[in-house]
């Protein structure tokens, strides 16, 4: 009787151990950080599409290729949404929200994905996704302090620090990557598109805030994807429209067509990426894990499009990649989320 007791007691502690290992392995920073990584992997291919697909210092073609980019994203949202509707749940977000969420992604199609794709087409891959990373990083912070009262600690102040440091460097080379990534293009317009690549980290950066702010509230998220992504395409769609004219737009080339919607194919895989991320871990979490990705492009841009490899790359991206280093340990992730 003792025996069989004591085979009880052992399997239910083995039982124990499994499930404590099981939560180990799917704990919330895990799942956070997974989403977290494919997002930067996704972010970096969608980056290398967009590249390809430039036109420098035209900024209308950069409008066009920012609105095909979010098509499949809306169609992915309102898929989830309509799915959502057929099992009787919520599926759009509450009336007050409605409008926020299309100023906001207004805001992050226009001085996020435009802004982003006219500075890749003046300085290159190599130096505006690092500029506009550092950028999202500062603005994510400052946005997360004030709305979400999330915790700036002395780890992350480093952490941002660093990555803004490596603004400063690679800033150093605008000049050498104007003239060789846009023959004929001045210094001050290469100082444009450095601007443009910050004003783009700075609409990442809210927008991703908005994200979290409304999952905090229990809206889903193909609700809140669904307004940001679908006022990129109708709005980005009309500017084209009017700017453009329909004839001109229906002579797109049909590779560049099919390069547009791969880019947006891998952008919607990190944008529910970073969007599940940002249901487990914090903003600054989130968007540190996706700085991995300035690595990636810096490599991509020099081997693959012949960008100049300076000093003040080199630098710079060191300098983001260490950043990234700094992100809050696991111990401290736990009290914070703890803490919420």
């Amino acid at each position: 009787m003792r025996l069989r007791s004591r085979k009880v007691l052992n399997r239910r502690e083995d039982a124990a151990k499994d499930c404590g290992l099981l939560r180990s392995h799917f704990d919330p920073l895990t799942v956070g950080t997974g989403f977290g990584i494919l997002s930067a992997l996704a972010y970096t291919g969608a980056n290398i599409a967009l590249k390809q697909v430039t036109v420098p210092g035209d900024f209308d073609w950069a409008i066009w290729v920012s609105c095909i980019k979010a098509v499949p994203t809306a169609l992915t949202a309102w898929a989830l949404v309509g799915y959502r509707a057929l099992r009787g749940l919520p599926a759009l977000p509450p009336r007050q929200l409605v409008v926020p969420l299309l100023l906001m992604g207004l805001f992050m199609q226009f001085g996020g994905n435009a802004m982003f794709q006219w500075s890749l087409g003046l300085v290159g891959l190599a130096l505006t996704v690092p500029v506009s990373f550092a950028t999202l990083i500062l603005s994510t912070a400052v946005c997360g302090r004030l709305f979400l009262a999330e915790p700036i600690t002395a780890r992350t102040a480093a952490a941002m620090g660093t990555l803004i440091l490596s603004i400063v460097f690679l800033s150093v080379g605008v000049r050498n990557a104007t003239e060789s990534v846009a023959a004929g293009s001045s210094w001050l317009m290469g100082g444009g598109a450095i601007l443009a690549a910050c004003t783009a980290g700075i609409a990442y950066g809210t927008s991703s805030v908005t994200i979290r702010w409304t999952l905090a509230r229990g809206v889903s998220h193909s609700a809140t994807l669904v307004l940001l992504a679908t006022s990129g395409v109708v709005g980005l769609g009309l500017l084209s429209l009017s700017r453009m004219g329909l004839e001109s737009l229906k002579q797109t080339p049909i590779s560049d067509l099919q390069i547009m919607l791969l880019a947006g194919v891998l952008n919607a895989i990190a944008f529910f990426s970073l969007s599940a991320a940002l249901k487990h871990i914090t903003t600054i979490r989130a968007n540190l894990l996706n700085t991995s990705q300035t690595a990636l492009a810096a490599a991509a841009g020099v081997l693959w499009f012949a960008e100049p490899l300076t000093a003040g790359l080199i630098i710079g991206t060191a300098l983001t990649v260490a950043g990234l280093l700094l992100m809050e340990n696991r111990r401290a992730q736990r009290r914070m989320e703890d803490g919420r």
